[in-house]
């Protein structure tokens, strides 16, 4: 079955802000810095607006030449207490506190595989810690944890319970880990890449639902979305490559999942394909239910998408450049109940992860530098 490319979803388009720069920011917070290039607001070709919208823009241009202030969501470089490797998953945790899964001190590169997706047997477990408890208010880094269990740290999730799910490119696993950082369930054969189904080939994320069942985007080499039991049991799979059929929603690169539970989606950001696609979670009870993995809706040609996350039915992701460089790296935001963008921010460079704080932060990791970038949509009344 063929997504459903909806009408709403294409309005991703509409209502295009370049905000977050420091030229609108006088005294950042305490342990944040401002984040540079400054950037124009402008229309995109792509979209069309109606008289409404185009008349709130041209008085927001009359503003800005009359020299007036205008509102924006600030943005900013945390200024964390101590650096981290190369920050691959962001999440938050019961307590308000961002967790940052990342490298230590190893970086991935040309060297880190062979041709067979086998990580290079020089690298051993990352003898440093991986996990970084920090104070979003202030940037200090509060705990640390994770030191010689990992070899390639990747996506990060929280479920409700507090336990930490974790992907390892390097390993090829995934892990559930306990709030005291104790793995309590593995998935997949260590340092064993593979496509059938005891097997991961780099995943990149997971997303966990209320009943314990959860998604596994992998990854990098399969390009397939797998359901388990809250047992680790594999009850289905979808968006792979078949042999002899072309499917149109097929993955290339599944970065990154966002489960909106109460609209039973899955959602997953499909990386080389530019595009977010939509299908069903299964997680409906009763007459209603719908099979996992049925193609709901997308959203196309909206660059390289990275990572996304969901609070109160918006989805926040962010993309990078496209191989042919006619879409800047941007952070968008997307209301779930109707298609609609309701912020546009260009020039997050080389983003990695996100997650978003109850109170409407989002957090980006960056890498090259690594870094965390903190936007701010509460006051746009968006979150």
């Amino acid at each position: 079955m063929q997504p459903h490319t909806t009408a709403a979803l294409i309005s991703l388009f509409l209502t295009l802000f370049e905000v977050a720069t420091c030229e609108n920011v006088v005294v950042p917070p305490e342990g944040l810095e401002p984040l540079g290039n400054p950037a124009s607001n402008e229309l995109a070709d792509e979209a069309e607006f109606d008289p409404q919208q185009v008349a709130e823009f041209l008085q927001q241009q009359q503003r800005q030449e009359q020299g007036e202030t205008q509102d924006a969501n600030p943005a900013f470089i945390m200024s964390l207490s101590k650096p981290l490797g190369e920050i691959s998953g962001l999440a938050m945790n019961a307590k308000g506190q961002l967790v940052a899964f990342h490298r230590g001190d190893r970086v991935w590169d040309e060297n880190s595989f062979n041709k067979n997706e086998v990580l290079d047997k020089k690298l051993g477990l990352i003898a440093n810690s991986t996990i970084a408890v920090i104070d979003p208010a202030t940037g200090q880094v509060l705990e640390e944890h994770g030191e010689n269990m990992f070899y390639m740290p990747h996506g990060l999730t929280i479920d409700d319970k507090g336990n930490l799910w974790v992907t390892d490119v390097g390993s090829h696993q995934v892990h559930k880990l306990d709030s005291n950082y104790k793995i309590v369930m593995s998935l997949g054969e260590k340092l064993v890449p593979g496509a059938d189904e005891k097997h991961f080939c780099k995943p990149t994320d997971v997303a966990v639902a209320k009943n314990g069942h959860f998604f596994v985007a992998d990854g990098y080499c399969s390009s397939r979305v797998m359901k388990f039991s809250p047992q680790g049991k594999l009850v289905g799979i979808f968006g792979a490559a078949q042999d002899g059929i072309d499917s149109d929603s097929q993955f290339a690169i599944p970065h990154s999942l966002a489960l909106i539970e109460d609209m039973n989606l899955i959602c997953v950001a499909d990386r080389e394909n530019e595009r977010v696609q939509c299908f069903s979670a299964g997680l409906a009870e009763g007459h209603r239910t719908i099979p996992s993995g049925i193609p709901i809706t997308s959203a196309e040609q909206i660059g390289r998408v990275y990572a996304i996350r969901e609070k109160k039915h918006y989805l926040v992701g962010v993309t990078g450049e496209n191989e042919d460089g006619s879409v800047e790296p941007q952070l968008f935001v997307m209301d779930m109940n109707n298609g609609k963008a309701n912020t546009f921010i260009k020039g997050v460079e080389n983003a990695h992860s996100l997650t978003i704080s109850d109170d409407g932060v989002v957090y980006v990791s960056q890498m090259h530098p690594n870094q965390i970038l903190q936007i701010s949509l509460a006051d746009s009344q968006i979150l």
